[in-house]
């Protein structure tokens, strides 16, 4: 936990009134959600760049929308895969609760809006996979102290926004793992179906309970909206 963490670059959106120095730090408490999409490269060799690049017209402004509505905030979208955050301002259980809400309405977009677009244009329909974790990131603004906006970037480093991404990556097709503290701050609701999946023996958390430091369990997210209803059902429609 205590390793030195790779920087994770930033996009276009940032906490509200962000007015921190250059180069000055703000700690947060929020989760990291990292999605991409499955076998990728793959996806690009046998469709073409041309649906491909279809493919994410489509999806990529739905996840963005599906972001903003959860109160997250798209940090960056690198080919296939999309970076956010949530909590701001938030309770641990809040943020919790749009993290897992947030995954849940990406899967129901694709399988009712985006594939079936997809389907009937002979385009490869695709899934995801995600990793999501909670706890202390911190935020600066780097770059130089210019008018020009394009040489700053909003940064986050920390062990959870490092581990959200090693989650990810040991996603299977339509995965979504996520950290113990998501576990624990989830309601009973969610809890239903968040299944233990295995202990990540690099990290270690620290039970809010007993402030012992315990294995980092991570979990299998499996919750999906009912067929009779509809999230988001404004934006759907639009």
């Amino acid at each position: 936990m205590n390793e030195r963490l790779k920087d994770v670059a930033t996009g276009k959106s940032h906490p509200r009134n962000w007015n921190k120095r250059l180069n000055e730090p703000k700690s947060y408490h929020i989760a990291t959600v990292f999605i991409d999409i499955d076998h990728f490269t793959e996806y690009l060799l046998n469709n073409g760049k041309r649906a491909t690049l279809y493919m994410l017209g489509l999806f990529i402004p739905e996840a963005m929308r599906v972001i903003n509505e959860y109160d997250g905030y798209f940090e960056k979208n690198t080919g296939d895969g999309l970076l956010a955050y949530f909590g701001f301002g938030k309770s641990a259980q809040e943020s919790v609760s749009d993290v897992l809400q947030y995954i849940t309405t990406i899967r129901w977009v694709l399988s009712h809006e985006v594939n079936p677009r997809l389907e009937e244009l002979n385009v490869q329909p695709v899934t995801v996979s995600s990793g999501a974790a909670y706890g202390e990131a911190y935020l600066a603004e780097i770059g130089t102290p210019s008018r020009d906006a394009s040489l700053k970037r909003l940064t986050a480093v920390s062990p959870q926004v490092n581990t959200a991404f090693q989650l990810e990556t040991q996603a299977g097709d339509d995965e979504h793992l996520v950290g113990p503290a998501i576990e624990y701050h989830a309601d009973e609701d969610d809890q239903e179906y968040l299944l233990l999946e295995d202990i990540y023996d690099q990290y270690q958390w620290a039970n809010p309970e007993t402030e012992e430091m315990e294995p980092y369990a991570i979990y299998r997210y499996g919750g999906e909206w009912m067929e009779d209803t509809v999230p988001l059902e404004e934006e759907v429609e639009g």
